[in-house]
């Protein structure tokens, strides 16, 4: 972990003194020390990183065509996995969680056309879709892409992004219409754990997302937009209680919305936020989370003057449609209090806690208290 810390720290000053080439290259490590410290499966502690590098080609720089960007990225997730072996949460607890694995991430070409933006390729659903700023703040995996979509349906996100293509129109300042397809199938297999062996199959299905945005906000330095969307699986899903019977398609709704509540000059201490998530499956035969309520708010800078700390509480709230096992709709529901703050230029350290009430795995367990320490090192 040493090694990485001055590697990074290393390379990224080394970079900052390349800003003229038209390639661009970044790198960053992200590390979770954790302690279950109470509940769940068991009590313990361990640690988890998620190291990436990614290069981008721009097409302009080049001397080529304007809008053109070639971009492609590379992980590799080790260490402990604390929602499986610990928490016992369906939620997952760290966005980070993947296993030990070293995988081709994104592959890809992005292309802007004034109003229009395409791209295609290896693509992770949650870099464009179902993306709260507020709530990015977060370690939980719910603050990202709902688990009425994530729990529900094969979805191309980390650690297992598929082909994909997407369109993003912005119809004027305030509205954005976003459309993209992915491949259905985005379970990482041994016969493809470098994420190198690609195959669309009509049988497994695809993936189709909507999402239409209204900007609302009439300054760069406040919070104001509103996001409503559908995610579309044409895939076959077994029924909860008969996994011999078979459905086709399945749909899930979201909505997410960012507001600023209090704003000061950029750079000023006081600034908060909020936001709030709801995504809604109706087919309750086949879904085990058929619908989520997220909300939070961040308060800006608690002790430094440029307000670049951040201090966060949220919630978590997904209803668990596990009838099958205790023959009553159940939930989960995990509270997250974090603190964020920059220790240098380039290291960003968080330290978090978490409580999850009723952790959803098939047996009953004990609420949990899970304490994260997270340092990120990027350029």
């Amino acid at each position: 972990i040493t090694f990485v810390f001055i590697f990074l720290i290393t390379f990224s000053n080394i970079q900052a003194q390349k800003k003229e080439s038209p390639v661009t290259i970044e790198a960053k490590y992200i590390g979770d020390f954790f302690s279950n410290l109470s509940g769940g499966i068991k009590t313990g502690q361990g640690y988890l990183g998620l190291l990436s590098f990614g290069l981008g080609i721009t097409t302009d720089d080049l001397g080529l065509w304007k809008g053109g960007r070639f971009y492609s990225s590379i992980q590799n997730t080790h260490g402990a996995t604390p929602s499986q072996d610990y928490i016992g949460d369906q939620q997952v607890a760290s966005n980070i969680d993947g296993g030990e694995h070293t995988h081709l991430y994104e592959f890809c070409y992005n292309q802007h056309f004034n109003k229009i933006g395409i791209k295609v390729g290896l693509l992770d659903l949650n870099t464009n879709y179902h993306i709260s700023s507020v709530g990015g703040l977060y370690l939980n995996s719910s603050f990202g892409v709902m688990p009425t979509v994530s729990l529900n349906m094969p979805t191309p996100i980390f650690p297992s992004p598929t082909l994909g293509l997407q369109l993003n129109y912005q119809l004027n300042q305030r509205i954005a219409i976003l459309a993209g397809i992915w491949d259905g199938n985005s379970g990482k297999t041994e016969e493809n754990r470098y994420n190198i062996n690609w195959e669309l199959s009509e049988e497994e299905g695809f993936l189709y997302v909507t999402e239409i945005e209204y900007n609302y906000s009439d300054t760069q330095e406040q919070n104001g937009k509103i996001k409503f969307g559908s995610v579309y699986h044409s895939g076959k899903f077994p029924t909860i209680n008969d996994t011999t019977q078979n459905t086709s398609g399945n749909l899930q709704f979201h909505a997410i919305a960012d507001h600023t509540l209090i704003s000061k000059p950029e750079g000023v201490k006081g600034r908060l936020d909020a936001f709030v998530q709801l995504g809604y499956s109706p087919n309750k035969i086949i879904n085990h989370t058929p619908i989520y309520l997220g909300f939070g708010f961040n308060y800006s800078g608690i002790l430094f003057k440029d307000a670049s700390d951040v201090l966060g509480l949220a919630v978590a709230h997904a209803g668990l449609n596990n009838l099958e096992i205790f023959n009553r709709p159940m939930h989960e529901t995990a509270i997250e209090l974090t603190y964020a703050f920059n220790l240098v230029n380039n290291i960003r350290v968080q330290p978090d806690l978490q409580y999850c009430i009723n952790p959803g795995q098939a047996i009953q367990l004990n609420n949990a208290l899970t304490a994260f320490l997270r340092i990120v090192i990027s350029h």
